[in-house]
């Protein structure tokens, strides 16, 4: 089959198996096939998928290569690979001005030059693996920004977002994986300032699409007027043709889809008001966007409370076609438990990560319908973050937040 036609029909399966999903049918495999992790700390109590082995990659308190602490709250995490073939992990810290005990310094330490706010200690660490993932080396690629909760891989590095607009946030910035310090950081003004969650780049036009974490957030792009300068442009808002400010988290069916407007906005540095602003213009309402990946022409994210049941929705972005599909809407906590960080495999398998306040699990949801939990935190309450595959799609990398830990999930990730 011709790899368009192939695509194609990966991605009609995906669709037809989050419609199941929705509609109460898929197939759902219980956790009581989970086993337990072996070789772990104490504090890190985790089952997974037969075949599933768990390696842990650091955790908080450790000490990296710039003699600087691995802080706490590990959150949104994305993976590169350098020349040498070595995998790259860049992975957010969403620690704020309350935190000095989670974040990098040792009690000798305080922050560096390169420090955004001196007051505050969430940002970006970087890690390299080798093939067999012991790390090689690891430091600070951003510092003194605040929430830092996820972000997304772009062709120019890892984009990290600041879940905040206290004074002074609420931005994007980039982080160059190939960088040797925070120096090489910057902030991205034209992406907008708001409760920024997560960013996925269309690599065709290298447009932006952002997701808001509020309760009545908008869905944003940003579009390049210059793929040579893809930070000046337009930052718009989604808006339901002929249905102005339409609130998407409750009374849809699965497979409803809309036609697309975009309007344009402007964020404000002093105040929080770009989602008012869009609305004014009809934007679409969302519950609490989260997650969000780009694949196959199509833009994929999540709401975490979305839905009549407040579990949690699927949306999707036909780019050729600016339209937008009810995917999934949970229909109860064991199908979906707010979902927040997303990747889908290259076979268009989706994987999600939960945020619940129950057993969080990370799920795989198959082209035929069925939703595979492969691993599952038994630390009641503690979020699992950072979902993403190393290049060979042999490793799934995750954050388990509370517990301050990067873990390295390897093993047959083709038969989901």
């Amino acid at each position: 089959m011709p790899m368009m036609d192939r695509r194609k029909f990966i991605f009609n399966s995906l669709s037809t198996s989050l419609a199941l999903l929705a509609a109460g049918k898929s197939k759902l495999l219980l956790a009581q096939q989970l086993t337990p992790a072996k070789n772990l700390p104490n504090n890190l109590n985790i089952e997974t998928f037969h075949g599933l082995t768990v390696k842990l990659i650091d955790q908080i308190g450790m000490t990296m290569s710039d003699g600087y602490k691995v802080p706490g709250k590990p959150d949104g995490m994305g993976v590169f690979q350098n020349d040498d073939g070595h995998i790259i992990l860049m992975r957010n810290h969403e620690l704020d001005d309350h935190d000095e005990d989670l974040g990098p310094y040792k009690s000798h330490q305080g922050p560096t030059k390169y420090a955004i706010n001196r007051n505050s200690y969430g940002g970006v660490t970087k890690v390299i693996l080798d093939k067999n993932l012991n790390v090689l080396s690891s430091h600070l690629a951003l510092e003194g920004s605040m929430q830092n909760c996820s972000g997304g891989v772009s062709p120019w590095g890892w984009l990290s977002c600041e879940e905040t607009t206290q004074k002074g946030h609420g931005y994007v910035y980039l982080c160059p994986y190939d960088g040797k310090d925070q120096s090489s950081a910057k902030k991205i003004p034209s992406y907008g300032r708001f409760n920024h969650e997560a960013v996925a780049i269309d690599p065709q036009t290298l447009t932006a699409y952002l997701t808001e974490d509020r309760g009545d957030s908008c869905l944003y792009r940003f579009v390049p007027h210059n793929k040579n300068d893809p930070f000046k442009g337009d930052l718009q808002a989604l808006v339901i043709k002929k249905k102005a400010k339409f609130n998407t988290s409750k009374g849809l069916r699965v497979s409803d889809q809309f036609d697309l407007d975009w309007v344009s906005v402007q964020s404000s540095d002093s105040r929080d008001i770009l989602r008012k602003r869009a609305q004014k213009k009809g934007a679409a309402i969302f519950s609490r966007g989260e997650g969000i990946a780009y694949w196959n022409g199509k833009i994929f994210f999540t709401c975490t409370d979305g839905g009549d049941n407040r579990d949690g929705q699927v949306f999707v972005i036909d780019i050729k076609t600016n339209t937008l599909t009810l995917l999934a809407e949970s229909t109860k906590k064991s199908e979906m438990n707010m979902p927040d960080n997303i990747c889908v495999s290259s076979s268009g398998t989706l994987f999600f990560a939960e945020d619940c306040g129950d057993y969080c699990h990370i799920k795989a949801l198959t082209q035929n319908g069925t939703i595979i939990p492969i691993l599952r935190n038994k630390n009641k309450g503690k979020e699992i973050a950072g979902v993403c595959f190393s290049p060979d799609e042999k490793t799934l990398f995750a954050n388990l937040q509370k517990e301050g830990a990067t873990i390295a999930i390897t093993g047959d990730f083709s038969k989901f």
